[in-house]
């Protein structure tokens, strides 16, 4: 299997209250309701998602997992990381470059396990799992080829922490570091243009609220029953 292969998914938003409008909540865990009537998903399926705000808020980029399709509706999908949900209000900031949601591990020298990339640009990155994060700290790091060996990305630098998260910028003295992260930045790049796009119905968020299937149970169910199927657009094979 490609240690880099993930499910993307684009959600297009009028404004950011429609955002927090859509996160539910069920105990500490967090769901959206991806909705397309032709999209299908097998539970467990992991995706990366980019939530786009048309009135310029900042996108958000969220790791997620698929917990139960809605037939002819859409999936459910559990949101992994909380990170990017703490603050839905409109941001000031913009980056100089733009980051894409990632679910790739990565191997960092020194430590004993696996971490993980959240998301990626030219010039830095969101790692999850890193020991000993502290800013100002080195990281040498390298990602898992599809061929099975690991591609060296050379030396980053911790530039923030928060819980178990931290961000890095890399070092551009090293040529042959910023040559494997353009280079993984623009795979990276091609599989988001093949991205699975979809757009906040017109008749969600009015008078009858957020029209939303039930939420999945706590047990997982993997099908919902039947609704309200668009006849205008055809059927599609589960992938």
């Amino acid at each position: 299997m490609n240690p880099r292969a993930h499910v993307s998914l684009i959600y297009r938003f009028d404004n950011i209250e429609q955002v927090k409008a859509h996160v539910r909540l069920d105990g500490d865990r967090r769901f959206f309701f991806y909705r397309d009537p032709l999209l299908r998903l097998p539970a467990g399926t992991k995706v990366t998602i980019e939530w786009n705000i048309a009135t310029g808020d900042a996108t958000r980029l969220l790791q997620g997992s698929v917990q139960s399709s809605v037939e002819d509706c859409g999936v459910w999908i559990e949101l992994l990381d909380a990170r990017p949900l703490r603050d839905l209000g409109p941001s000031p900031y913009t980056r100089r470059s733009r980051r894409m949601a990632t679910n790739l591990e990565v191997e960092i020298e020194g430590q004993p396990s696996l971490s993980r990339m959240l998301d990626l640009s030219q010039r830095g990155a969101r790692l999850t799992g890193v020991v000993g994060a502290a800013r100002g700290v080195q990281l040498r790091l390298g990602v898992p080829s599809p061929a099975g060996a690991v591609e060296p990305l050379g030396v980053a630098i911790v530039t923030w922490c928060d819980g178990d998260e931290c961000g890095i910028r890399f070092e551009r003295r090293d040529p042959a570091g910023t040559n494997a992260v353009a280079l993984l930045v623009k795979e990276i790049k091609e599989g988001w243009a093949r991205a699975w796009h979809a757009t906040h119905p017109s008749f969600c968020c009015r008078e009858r609220g957020v029209v939303d299937p039930p939420m999945p149970s706590c047990g997982g169910a993997d099908t919902h029953p039947p609704s309200q199927p668009d006849p205008s657009r055809p059927s599609l094979p589960t992938l």
